[in-house]
């Protein structure tokens, strides 16, 4: 009865806080595959020092056995594996930013130490500064799935409907344990769809080109998150259901409809969003591996 309790958390838990672990996976194994041979190594050879308890619990996030080898886009789920972990219990609002309804950018007031936009920082800096070897992989895996998370646009949403948590839809497209019944959900998974991760990854290998925005710094990151919120804000999105004069975006009262019109208008923005990801997270590891 435990186990099976425990196992509803982890579920529900995922759906409030996570891109979905093909999301990260996707994210990662990109950014890795556009690096330089050297670099790679590097990363491969780092990732080994990930503890062997730490590779087991994402193993048993993933739903696989507990000694499968761990590869660094696997290790980026790290950060919802262990999120009933009370060692890291003060990390569980580091995996989004709440905004006002009438904020269309954010700024550097955001959170005080307690949001996605300040965790990608500390673990940044962490990742620079520590000479651990184990110190440095849990920060990078950390770092890698805040970026992550910051561009999956509900992670920068609104707090009285837990970043479209309590907005429900209506899902025409799958059935069963596929299913999505709130818009979060739909963007952290459903707009993936049920393909595999590296059908995913092959239709998606080349890194869009970099510029200025793309190099992890305090600016860039409001920036990043700014262009979350913009799409979160945007009419096709249906999150907002209506502006005010004054900007305010007003929750959705009414059960969203995602089917294939709603799909084939989103999933493009998702996955330029991841896109984004992969390059930002790869122009940092190329500089600091």
């Amino acid at each position: 009865m435990t186990k099976l309790l425990l196992l509803f958390i982890l579920c529900f838990s995922t759906n409030v806080y996570a891109l979905s672990s093909k999301g990260h996976w996707l994210v990662c194994q990109l950014a890795f595959e556009n690096l330089p041979s050297t670099q790679k190594d590097a990363l491969a050879k780092l990732t080994n020092h990930f503890p062997v308890k730490q590779q087991q619990q994402i193993n048993t996030y993933l739903n696989r056995d507990a000694n499968f080898k761990v590869t660094f886009a696997d290790a980026c789920s790290w950060a919802d594996a262990i999120r009933n972990d009370v060692q890291y219990s003060s990390f569980k609002s580091w995996h989004y930013v709440n905004v006002a309804r009438d904020q269309i950018s954010v700024n550097d007031d955001a959170c005080h130490g307690h949001c996605i936009i300040d965790a990608i920082t500390h673990h940044q800096q962490q990742f620079i500064n520590r000479t651990s070897s184990v110190e440095k992989i849990q920060a990078l895996l950390f770092l890698a799935h805040w970026i992550g998370d910051l561009h999956q646009p509900l992670h920068v949403s609104f707090k009285s409907d837990l970043g479209g948590n309590k907005i429900k839809v209506v899902d025409k497209i799958n059935s069963n344990k596929h299913m999505c019944k709130n818009l979060h959900q739909v963007w952290d998974r459903c707009l993936l769809g049920q393909s595999s991760k590296n059908t995913l990854l092959n239709s998606n290998k080349d890194l869009l080109p970099a510029s200025p925005v793309d190099y992890l710094t305090t600016d860039n990151i409001l920036f990043w998150a700014t262009q979350s919120l913009t799409i979160s804000r945007s009419k096709i999105t249906g999150y907002c259901k209506q502006f005010s004069s004054n900007l305010t975006c007003s929750s959705s009262h009414q059960a969203i409809i995602f089917d294939h019109g709603y799909y084939n208008q989103n999933r493009p923005i998702l996955i330029k969003q991841i896109k984004l990801a992969s390059l930002r997270l790869n122009l940092f590891l190329a500089e600091h591996l």
